[in-house]
């Protein structure tokens, strides 16, 4: 059977609570905040064009919601609270080690893991603003492992499910960004990488080819280090540098050719960058002679698989939380 999950199905949360003090006005509008209906647009077609037309996401469900959610050590903003927090840097819960959302909670209040288990949805998407505390990308259910935050244990969901956090105060880059930690943790999990503190540690392509792929040195980067950057987050480098990348795109067969390239490449911005990453995996057909498979988005979207497949683990990293408030907003 085919398991290529092409067309993931999704269920969408908006958290936007009503400001009573604010002449009920929705958080969003009030803040001047993004649409997350144009954030989600932008970035289901990002992912549609950097896999070639292969992933689809559809949104089968979803709700608005007029509430913040409640923190794993229960702590719960208030309207005014929140305000205070994102308008005069006071108030703002963090640094308790609980300052996540309380996933259990969410999971169970809006019932998705009887979405789940009746085979409605793929995925969940958490659509909040800054302090929320979702983590970017992590997940729930039996076989969870971790994307890029811990396995939410403890629901009554029958199999895995895919959870993203995604902050309307930010560009739909940001959300490219959470699903490049996702396929870091995935492909961990299901081909094999390492990462430390100092970088990459290099490997055998054949046994440890995500490893090899996001060599920031020769390969084609991470999503905080592109191959020709000076430093973390620097996507507009015009430094030449030499890179195997574009050879990923012969993967399995490279010709072991290599080109320079600059921020030319991916039209020097953030979100280009992400975009020309994810471009640039492998997805080919057949298998390597692991039994890995040459399309690498066959990962991405499965949250679990029947059938075996060599599994590296690493130790786990800390979780990347949702970014923080960049900007105060302004009343209108």
């Amino acid at each position: 059977a085919d398991n290529f999950i092409r067309y993931p199905r999704v269920f969408y949360l908006i958290f936007n609570p009503i400001l009573e003090n604010r002449n009920n006005q929705k958080l969003i509008p009030y803040a001047h905040w993004r649409d997350p209906w144009a954030l989600s647009g932008q970035y289901i077609d990002a992912v549609r064009e950097s896999s070639y037309g292969m992933i689809n996401y559809q949104i089968t469900g979803n709700r608005e919601v007029d509430d913040i959610p409640v923190k794993a050590d229960g702590f719960d903003y208030t309207d005014d609270s929140y305000l205070n927090c994102v308008e005069n840097n006071i108030g703002c819960h963090n640094g308790s080690g609980q300052d996540y959302t309380n996933y259990n909670k969410i999971i169970s209040d809006y019932g998705i893991c009887e979405m789940v288990n009746r085979g409605e949805i793929d995925e969940l998407w958490m659509m909040g603003g800054p302090w929320f505390g979702f983590y970017e990308a992590n997940m729930a259910g039996p076989g969870g492992f971790w994307t890029n935050g811990p396995v939410i244990n403890g629901t009554i969901c029958n199999k895995p499910i895919h959870i993203m956090g995604f902050n309307y105060e930010r560009g739909y880059e940001l959300m490219l960004h959470d699903l490049g930690h996702r396929t870091e943790g995935t492909m961990d999990n299901k081909v094999g990488y390492t990462k430390n503190s100092t970088g990459y540690s290099w490997g055998d392509f054949r046994s440890n080819p995500f490893n090899t792929f996001g060599n920031t040195i020769l390969g084609c980067g991470d999503i905080h280090y592109t191959s020709n950057s000076p430093g973390a987050y620097i996507y507009n480098s015009q430094n030449n540098t030499r890179s195997n990348c574009e050879d990923w795109l012969n993967y399995p067969s490279f010709t072991g050719s290599n080109t320079d390239i600059n921020c030319n490449s991916w039209t020097c911005g953030e979100a280009g960058h992400y975009q020309y990453w994810f471009s640039h995996l492998p997805h080919a057909s057949g298998t390597d002679n692991l039994g890995h498979y040459n399309n690498w988005w066959r990962y991405i979207t499965n949250s679990s698989f029947d059938f075996p497949i060599t599994v590296t683990m690493t130790p786990a990293p800390t979780a990347t939380i949702t970014p923080f408030v960049t900007a105060t907003p302004q009343p209108p």
